[in-house]
């Protein structure tokens, strides 16, 4: 980006607060640059931006630029494309829980950004047609940041193991190089051993689409119980713990009611 020049682009908002008295800051995820943050000078002062939703997972055409002052960039022009469709807290939860994902991922500097952005765009879509199947909506968060720590090159296949590279009847996930290996590598490791059920819904992810017809599928499938839902909340803890430094993970999915 150069200074002086403006720019246009979809985004979705990550943050958005109150700055002074009468202007807005906003932390967007943009599809074309990535990650910015923003202010919007007289924003309570503007009829039209007062009824805006502004809220968290709201996707927006923002045109900005830059003020050379800082690294905030200022907002000329911001139209509302869509707002998330939640019918229910469990819904609110999954997108609550994706979008802390992103503003622990998004950077300016990140290559990803489009596909991150299309990401938590087919999560918005998606968690409605799942609507209220509760585990199958646990499995759709599931997988996004499955789909997104591959994306960012920080999940390998479980299939085969990091060290030695051969195929293993038995999966170990090993802590402190957050990645899968086999039985022997894994000896002398803090390690977790890791079902074949789990090892199949994450291998499976990272070959396919999502869709909410293959999810279902999937599901189906594989039959993941009580216990394996839990391995798999413990196997993304210690991913995005290892990858972020701390667990942002969001208290509201892990406590809604089954």
């Amino acid at each position: 980006m150069t200074d002086t020049s403006f720019y246009r682009s979809n985004a979705i908002i990550l943050k958005s607060e109150p700055l002074r008295s009468t202007s807005m800051r906003f932390i967007f995820h943009t599809e074309e640059f990535g990650r910015i943050i923003a202010s919007l000078k007289g924003f309570f002062k503007n009829k039209a931006y007062i009824t805006m939703p502004v809220s968290p997972g709201t996707e927006v055409e923002l045109v900005f630029f830059n003020t050379r002052k800082n690294s905030m960039m200022m907002v000329k022009e911001i139209n509302l494309l869509s707002v998330p469709r939640v019918k229910n807290f469990n819904h609110l939860a999954s997108l609550q829980y994706f979008i802390e994902f992103m503003l622990n991922v998004t950077t300016d500097t990140l290559r990803e950004h489009n596909a991150i952005y299309k990401l938590f765009i087919s999560l918005k879509d998606l968690i409605v047609e799942v609507d209220d199947e509760l585990s199958l909506l646990f499995a759709t968060a599931y997988a996004h940041e499955i789909i997104a720590l591959k994306i960012l090159g920080f999940l390998s296949s479980p299939d085969e193991c990091a060290v030695c590279g051969i195929k293993t009847p038995e999966t170990y996930f090993l802590i402190s190089d957050m990645s899968f290996c086999c039985r022997k590598c894994s000896q002398g490791k803090k390690n977790i051993l890791i079902s074949l059920e789990i090892c199949s819904f994450i291998s499976t992810l990272m070959k396919d689409n999502i869709t909410p017809k293959r999810l279902r599928s999937l599901f189906s499938k594989i039959k993941l119980s009580n216990n394996q839902f839990h391995e798999l909340q413990i196997l993304l803890k210690h991913l995005t713990h290892g990858v972020f430094g701390h667990d942002f993970r969001s208290s509201k999915i892990l406590s809604a009611k089954q």
